[in-house]
């Protein structure tokens, strides 16, 4: 276990659901977005290897039209968080695995003591399995307290081939710093090589990075530095097509 509530490893053992699912509009139908695992410990829940959710966190499980809802809520920055899945068959919607999920979690809800709190766990002040006080976040790199949460996004887009990983980071600004240099550099340099990146691109680093900068995180100068970069390429083109236009006249 890391002190990241939301990186948590997938265990060996100990998982007692797991199934493929499909993300889901709030109507419950599948939004063509990803699929992939979720998963179930008497512990956690995990929506693929990108986020994990303490069981404590969650307030509700419920059908949705063909799909389901979980809603958990995040006390480290005070928010509401809601995940809309499916499960798809070749033609339809498997309503069947549906109820199964849905029960099961409603099942493993119960079992939860609604006053688990961080106070009964003072063996492990740094335990994330019952944290529900955002003083108690701590860095994932450092260990320093009152860490803040930070949403980082990694864009990929090489020719035809497009990704997007989110990552989810408990971090003291001195670590959040490199982290969002390091995601906006990856970004600039592997996003804006193919279709739609190349326009994309530019635009999703300006808005990340000048958030980063009203938070303290990166300076001005890396506003400017890693929006020019993300927008080499699709200068470039401009360029050429500027130049052949040119010559032609």
């Amino acid at each position: 276990m890391t002190s990241n509530p939301f990186r948590q490893p997938i265990p060996k053992q100990g998982i007692i659901l797991r199934s493929r699912v499909w993300t889901a509009t709030d109507k419950g139908k599948d939004d063509t977005r990803t699929n992939f695992h979720f998963l179930a410990t008497n512990e956690y829940v995990w929506f693929g290897r990108d986020l994990s959710v303490p069981l404590v966190w969650v307030s509700e499980v419920g059908p949705v039209g063909p799909g389901f809802r979980i809603m958990w809520k995040n006390p480290i920055n005070g928010s509401t968080e809601q995940e809309f899945l499916c499960v798809r068959t070749l033609l339809g919607y498997n309503r069947r695995r549906r109820d199964e999920i849905v029960s099961m979690l409603q099942e493993f809800l119960g079992g939860v003591p609604e006053s688990a709190s961080p106070v009964e766990e003072q063996a492990d002040p740094t335990s994330v399995v019952v944290q529900a006080d955002p003083t108690l976040a701590v860095c994932e790199v450092c260990g320093a307290p009152q860490a803040k949460q930070y949403d980082l996004e990694w864009f990929t887009n090489i020719i035809a081939y497009w990704s997007f990983r989110p990552d989810r980071k408990v971090l003291c600004p001195d670590h959040a710093r490199p982290a969002f240099r390091k995601m906006l550099l990856s970004n600039s340099l592997f996003g804006p090589i193919g279709f739609p990146g190349i326009f994309f691109i530019p635009y999703k680093t300006y808005a990340i990075s000048k958030e980063a900068y009203r938070s303290g995180i990166l300076t001005f100068k890396d506003v400017l530095f890693f929006t020019a970069l993300s927008a080499l390429p699709l200068s470039c083109v401009v360029l050429l097509v500027s130049l052949s236009i040119a010559f032609k006249a």
